[in-house]
């Protein structure tokens, strides 16, 4: 990013003004500013911390043989694994039976060992459901990662 830096001033000017924006993106790390001019230079880190799965969204909807979810969210740790998802009831009681977890490391270093993406991702699950679907009215998740677990809000299927 160029700047503009005057006899005299003791600002920086860039195209937007006296201060630039920018975006951390979906990584953890250490991003590293290094501004120079002429012969002098000055340089400055931010730590971006690791945290626990974020989500953008998460759907679900019903077919005659079973439920499909996807949750689209970013991990900046680029380690999520252990996954559960819970399917509920109209009366909000768990659908039997209960949690169903999977382990979905290696799925997960795979993407992300060839995604461009940072730590965007997009799941998708079929779970197949023996019997009538229309008791099954909500689903929630559960992602876990290196620096912790994090749940999606109670979604409604569709």
């Amino acid at each position: 990013m160029s700047f503009d830096f005057a006899a005299g001033d003791t600002q920086a000017t860039f195209a937007t003004g006296r201060s630039a924006a920018f975006q951390t993106g979906t990584t953890a790390g250490t991003i590293v500013f290094l501004a120079q001019t002429g012969s002098m230079s000055d340089q400055r880190s931010v730590s971006i911390a690791a945290a626990p799965v974020a989500f953008g969204s998460a759907l679900a909807s019903r077919s005659q043989g079973g439920i499909e979810v996807q949750v689209a969210g970013f991990d900046n740790t680029r380690t999520a694994g252990r996954l559960s998802f819970t399917f509920y009831d109209n009366g909000g009681s768990p659908v039997s039976p209960g949690a169903i977890a999977a382990d979905a490391t290696m799925a997960f270093a795979q993407y992300f060992s060839g995604s461009s993406l940072g730590g965007n991702f997009l799941l998708r699950a079929v779970f197949p459901v023996m019997g009538d679907t229309a008791g099954i009215v909500y689903f929630q998740a559960v992602f876990t990662n290196a620096a912790g677990s994090s749940t999606t809000a109670r979604t409604a299927l569709r």
